[in-house]
């Protein structure tokens, strides 16, 4: 249904909340057509093709005209447009009501063309504090339509990072993305990009399936370092989750891994981001000298920056924890309270250039199983100088103050 010249302007009123006549708040209403794409003239007469016609809701909320922009950047596969794209076609969900979005996913059609609107809906479905079960079923839907149909999108491969626990639990939905995207693999075996969203998506869904999918595309692409990089970041997680003999030979997987994502770093700033993974990877292989080796190199790094913090702060807890392998307890102890980054005094106790700094749990981790309860109970006091691992550490620290000795969270470096 067309919409007559006043009735775009009164919509857009009532939309906002306001009577067009009397000025007079109202209640939102609910607008069920679309905006009509008009034919644009160029000056030689020609008529240039139609934006996509976009659901009045969205109409409404894209004030500055970007929605046809970041829509046709999606069909480019080029770093930093295609995924700055999405994000903010995420970001335009967030401030949808739920009858908007009822609205919207009635503009949803079966056709591939209808990519961008799933990202919308996406986007509001999962920025929500905690995903309605009555839209978790519309999620899975989105997603194995994305997986399908446009498997070389970056959405495909974020989609696997973003809040979906949910999809660990459904099984019927597992099995189903595990088939969408062994089918497009099949039909796409050289196509770096979905290899590397199929792996990315199924790397906690599915690892064995995710690290062949990355083994591939090294094969396929041997001097690019982000394969094996993603490979020792794989082989890392496998090897925390294993508490039998096997770790030790996943731990020695992770460091050939990361030795071998240092021998294809590009620059010195791709190599300060394997330093502290190298070092790591060592002590968990039993490779104590070489642990030390990477550990002294990691210190030496400018602490000035984010990166050089982060192997400093690792370099000082690899070497505490060959300490404590030699039986030097106090030197160990040591290393974890000197391995945190000085922060500035301020309002919250901390310094605002820190807020994401995240303290790594391994050397903790390692002093709590010895007993050492009160330096881990001051590492935690002091990590709570930052505010992400004040949030993050807060229901450990209270553990251990209650005289409990639980496994510290650690992250990924």
């Amino acid at each position: 249904m067309a919409l007559s010249p006043i009735c775009e302007q009164t919509h857009l009123e009532i939309v906002r909340g306001v009577c067009p006549y009397c000025q007079h708040t109202i209640s939102k209403g609910r607008i069920l057509w679309e905006i009509p794409a008009r034919d644009e003239r160029a000056p030689g007469g020609q008529i240039e093709a139609r934006p996509p016609r976009i659901p009045f809701p969205l109409f409404v909320k894209d004030e500055n005209s970007r929605l046809p922009a970041l829509i046709s950047n999606l069909s480019e596969r080029r770093e930093g447009l295609w995924d700055d794209s999405t994000f903010q076609l995420f970001a335009f969900g967030w401030e949808l009501d739920l009858w908007e979005l009822e609205e919207i996913e009635r503009s949803v059609g079966p056709d591939r063309r209808d990519l961008w609107l799933r990202i919308v809906l996406l986007g509001a479905y999962l920025h929500m504090e905690r995903t309605l079960e009555t839209v978790v079923g519309l999620v899975q839907r989105h997603v194995l339509w994305i997986i399908e149909n446009t498997p070389g999108a970056f959405i495909a491969g974020m989609l696997g990072t973003c809040r979906l626990n949910r999809f660990e639990e459904d099984v019927g939905f597992r099995q189903r993305a595990r088939e969408l995207w062994i089918a497009a693999l099949a039909a796409n075996p050289r196509d770096l990009a979905i290899l590397s969203n199929g792996a990315e998506f199924l790397e906690r869904l599915d690892p064995v399936l995710s690290g062949q999918i990355l083994r591939a595309a090294r094969t396929l692409e041997p001097v690019n370092f982000e394969w094996s990089r993603r490979l020792a970041t794989l082989y890392g997680r496998e090897t925390r989750k294993r508490t039998d003999e096997s770790r030790l030979d996943w731990a020695a997987m992770t460091l050939a891994a990361w030795q071998e994502a240092e021998s294809l770093c590009g620059s010195e700033l791709e190599r300060l981001t394997v330093l502290p993974n190298l070092a790591l990877s060592a002590i968990e292989a039993g490779a104590l000298e070489r642990a030390r080796a990477y550990a002294h190199d990691a210190l030496a790094q400018n602490p000035a920056s984010p990166l050089g913090r982060r192997a400093v702060h690792i370099g000082r807890l690899v070497l505490g924890r060959i300490a404590l392998e030699q039986g030097d307890v106090e030197a160990a102890k040591r290393g974890l309270i000197e391995s945190l980054p000085a922060t500035e005094s301020s309002a919250h106790g901390g310094s605002a250039v820190f807020d994401d700094f995240l303290p790594h749990m391994s050397l903790a981790n390692a002093l709590l199983k010895r007993g050492e309860r009160e330096c881990v109970l001051r590492y935690l006091r002091l990590c709570a100088r930052f505010r992400l691992s004040e949030i993050r550490l807060a229901p450990s620290t209270e553990e251990v103050e209650r005289g409990e000795s639980p496994e510290l969270p650690e992250w990924l470096v």
